[in-house]
Order: C-alpha cells, then structure tokens, then sequence
C-alpha cells in the first residue's frame, strides 16, 4: 500500500538510503532451458568483476546499450519490474496503422503511409496485417485503401487466414465484394482446410456464403466487379490509357 511505501521510504531514509531509477538501455535476451544447457553447461559464468554469476531458465541475460562491454543476469521478475522493451520505429508505426484501421480512420492510414508505415506489416502473435484488420472491421473503402497502397491480397495469418476468410468469418458481404473484385483466391484454405465459404457457411453468413458460390464462376465473377467502385476506377484509368497511347501513336514520326 502507499502508506507502508511511504513508512519503507522514511525508515530508509533515517539510514541513509534513497529511491533509485534506471536512466539507462540495455541489450537483453530471456534464456529458456536449453539456451542455458547450450550456452552455460555449468549453470553459471564468470562475470567481468570475477565474480561467478549463476544463470537459470527465464533468467535474463544482458549487456549495457550501446557499450555492451559486460554481460550480467537478472532474474526474470526483477528485469520486468526494471525494463520495458524499446519499440522500433518501424513497429511504431506498424501498431498505429493497425490501430487506425480498427477506428476506421481513413486519414490517419493515409498519414501513416505516407510515414512509411509498412501496409503489409504484422502485428502480435497472430501475424494478421492490416488488410485482416480491415476486412475483419467489414470496412471495404479501408479495405480498398490498403490494397491500392500495395496490402497483399492474400496474405495470410498465423493460422493460415486470408482477408477474404476473414470478411467471410464477419460476415462482411461489401469487404468479400471488393476482395473477390480484386481477384482474391476463393479456393484457398486456412489450417483447418476451411475456405472463405466455408466459414461464411458455418457462422451463417448466408449472402457472403451465396457470393463467394456466385464468384466460383466466371459469370457471377464479372457481376460482382462491375459492382464495386474500384472497377469503376479501373475502367476509367483504361479508358484514358487506350487515349493516351493512340494520342502517341498520332504524333509520332514516321
């Protein structure tokens, strides 16, 4: 409790003793059962001091940042309650664009990008990426966002997830749209052996599960994407290409 905090800090104090924190970085790695049986047969090493320095499994091996000109132990509870991980820029950025994708904050991806923040990169132990996190939300303007800025439209999760899968799993029939559009694999399996379908079919997402059937045949395909808006886009910028090289053509010499 605070107040024998406080009675700790004042009988401390009338010793001599006073509050420290750490300012410093270190080099860390958690040693499990077999890193030690390789790295330290004999359970133990000589620290730089002399002094022999005992090291046991979840232990934490570590060198100061950036001289790492020593190696010493601390036990694994004590190196949590000291250090916290430095994150680097890049999974900065990574776990804000993940974050905006989940609030449906166009801008804010925008941004990020533009930052450099990696649209494929995954985030936790999943492994999703942002294009998961969007078509799990259902929000297929994101959605589209991501895939126009480069997001793998088949990547897949730890578990062998596709965005696809994922819209199926949510029920999302506008993110499934505008996935099938692009040309997603309908076919493809996570680890289980389930498809897009499948899934739709077993959280009783009846109309994804009847657009993933209509989109298995080159027909219903072509339906589905002339009815999102990226064929739209598609069409123009074609249209103004076949423009722009006949226009070349003209000009040209002879």
């Amino acid at each position: 409790t605070k107040v024998s905090d406080a009675a700790d800090d004042e009988g401390l104090a009338r010793e001599g003793f006073r509050r420290y924190k750490a300012i410093g970085q270190v080099y860390a790695i958690q040693v499990g059962a077999a890193a030690v049986q390789e790295s330290f047969p004999a359970g133990c090493f000589m620290a730089r001091w002399g002094a022999e320095m005992a090291v046991e499994a979840g232990d934490w091996v570590v060198m100061p940042a950036p001289a790492a000109d020593e190696v010493y132990r601390i036990e694994a509870k004590a190196f949590l309650k000291t250090y916290n991980a430095v994150e680097s820029e890049a999974t900065k950025l990574a776990r804000e664009l993940h974050t905006a994708v989940r609030k449906h904050d166009a801008e804010g991806c925008r941004q990020l990008l533009a930052a450099n923040a990696d649209v494929n990169a995954p985030l936790g132990a999943d492994g999703r990426q942002p294009a998961h996190v969007a078509a799990r939300c259902g929000d297929a303007p994101l959605l589209q966002l991501l895939l126009d800025e480069g997001a793998r439209l088949d990547a897949t999760s730890a578990t062998g997830y596709t965005p696809l899968m994922e819209a199926a799993r949510c029920g999302s029939r506008a993110a499934a749209e505008t996935l099938v559009a692009a040309g997603a694999q309908i076919e493809r399996q996570n680890m289980l052996g389930k498809t897009a379908a499948r899934l739709a079919d077993d959280y009783a997402h009846k109309d994804v599960a009847a657009l993933l059937a209509s989109a298995a045949s080159a027909d219903g395909l072509e339906l589905i994407k002339r009815a999102t808006p990226g064929h739209a886009r598609a069409v123009v910028q074609a249209q103004w290409d076949k423009r722009l090289v006949e226009a070349i053509q003209v000009r040209a010499p002879n």
